[in-house]
Formats: structure tokens, C-alpha cells, sequence
């Protein structure tokens, strides 16, 4: 199971894009792309969370969708890495910035206590259950310049 972290958008038509190759574009409310195979949510689920499974490699996609440093989206990529048994977690960061974070922002300290951020919460709570392979799945500023 893979768990990737989306910025939630205010807008429906908004496209939801994945870097993971053969998932395409997600739009809300749109039909899932031909191989995309999209399930229900389980009762009692958290919202803005979609489960996918990924046609050629048949691997079960967990996209949760969270505002940026929203205490609820902290708890909710908090819990749901620590309730499932995921083989991976991709967070949307890049790695220079993970470690900025890391840096100004590190485990226990009073500044990540009042801006804490469902990255480090995600990529916290995937080392702390042993998850065998975060993955920061965004690009850095130069890749995106050249």
C-alpha cells in the first residue's frame, strides 16, 4: 500500500496529480482514468481519503488529501500511517526542504509543537511503525528550472 500526501484544493475542477507513472491525473469528481480503479470508502473512513488500486502493477494506493499545517491533517496522516500496514509512504516534499524542516522545525522542539505539519508527521509516524521505504516525492527547485 502506498500513501501519498496531496495538497486538498478548494476548487473541484482542480486536477489532483500524482508522480507515480500509470496513475495519470485524478480530477474530483471526474471518472478515474482508464487502469485506475477507484474504491469506496470503508465505513467510518476519514474524508478526503481515496483508495486506488493502479492496473499494471496492481498496487493499492492510499491518497490522502490535507491542508498545509492544519492541526487536523497532522492527526489524520498521523493515524492513518500508524493504523495501516503500508509497505511505503511518499510524502510531497522535496528533499532539500524536508531537511530545512528537519533543521528549523525538528521532533520536540517548541517551534515544530507550534507549526507542526503533516509532512514531518507523516514521514515520524512511517519511521516510528518501521514503514520499510519513505519516499519524498517531489521535485526540488532545480529540477523544475531545467
Amino acid at each position: 500500500l502506498w500513501l501519498a500526501h496531496l495538497l486538498a484544493s478548494p476548487r473541484p475542477s482542480t486536477p489532483l496529480r500524482t508522480r507515480r507513472p500509470g496513475l495519470g491525473i485524478l480530477r474530483r469528481g471526474a471518472p478515474p482514468r482508464p487502469g485506475v480503479r477507484v474504491a469506496a470508502a470503508a465505513p467510518g473512513e476519514q474524508k478526503h481519503v481515496l483508495r486506488v488500486r493502479e492496473k499494471e502493477s496492481g498496487t493499492n494506493v492510499l491518497l490522502v488529501g490535507t491542508m498545509h499545517y492544519n492541526p487536523s491533517s497532522v492527526k489524520k496522516v498521523d493515524k492513518i500511517v500508524r493504523s495501516s500496514n503500508l509497505s511505503s509512504v511518499v510524502v510531497e516534499l522535496c528533499p532539500g526542504r524536508m531537511a530545512a524542516l528537519e533543521r528549523f522545525q525538528p521532533r520536540g522542539s517548541t517551534l515544530r509543537w507550534l507549526l507542526d505539519n503533516e509532512m514531518q508527521a507523516a514521514k515520524d509516524a512511517a519511521v516510528d511503525t518501521k514503514v520499510p521505504s519513505v519516499i519524498l516525492g517531489d521535485s526540488s527547485d532545480d529540477e523544475v528550472k531545467n
